[in-house]
């Protein structure tokens, strides 16, 4: 449950409010196809509304959210945010990630100085983002090290056409969190249509 907690916790920024996992199918990806991603059994679906659990999340017309438990004690989450880099939208993964970000206003601003300043590799101490090749458009992966929770979010950030979708893993270290991530994002992206 307190991964759970801080599942929803950690997703605020990528999507309108949080929710748990719930039986209800998410309409990007089955907990089979997660479950094979990361190698242990997920289950899970599209996060509910916190006040009705049978009905899904509200995130607004263009966002879907999905969240998945592991046996392993990960957390999985999947978003997509349809027409993200449409006309007025973002310019890629990178200006998603930052405004996207639950970092502190002054980790914000030494994020923005290095992008004015042409650098698109970030490195602070608990919040890394780098470009990533060869997954769909463009792509950016995110760790975000959560050291007062012990836990480490790894997230790929990919646009797929004009579609923004976030392939995360929560868990106990990067080294669990990231190819987890990676394999997550990969099965996904190669059962899109």
């Amino acid at each position: 449950m307190r991964r759970l907690l801080v599942a929803a916790v950690m997703l605020l920024p990528f999507v309108a409010t949080s929710a748990s996992a719930t039986g209800l199918q998410c309409p990007i990806a089955t907990d089979t196809l997660i479950s094979q991603a990361v190698g242990s059994t997920a289950e899970g679906g599209i996060m509910t509304d916190p006040l009705d659990p049978t009905k899904p999340l509200d995130n607004g017309p263009d966002t879907t959210a999905c969240i998945w438990d592991t046996d392993v004690g990960d957390t999985v989450f999947v978003t997509r945010q349809a027409g993200m880099f449409g006309p007025g939208g973002a310019t890629g993964p990178l200006e998603v990630a930052v405004k996207a970000s639950t970092i502190p206003d002054d980790a914000r601003q030494q994020v923005q100085a290095m992008r004015d300043a042409g650098i698109t590799d970030i490195n602070l101490p608990t919040f890394q983002i780098s470009t990533v090749d060869g997954m769909g458009d463009a792509a950016v992966y995110v760790l975000n090290n959560k050291v007062d929770m012990h836990l480490f979010s790894s997230n790929f950030i990919v646009q797929r056409g004009l579609d923004a979708y976030t392939f995360g893993v929560i868990a106990d270290d990067e080294l669990s969190a990231k190819p987890r991530a990676h394999a997550v994002a990969e099965a996904v992206l190669a059962s899109l249509p």
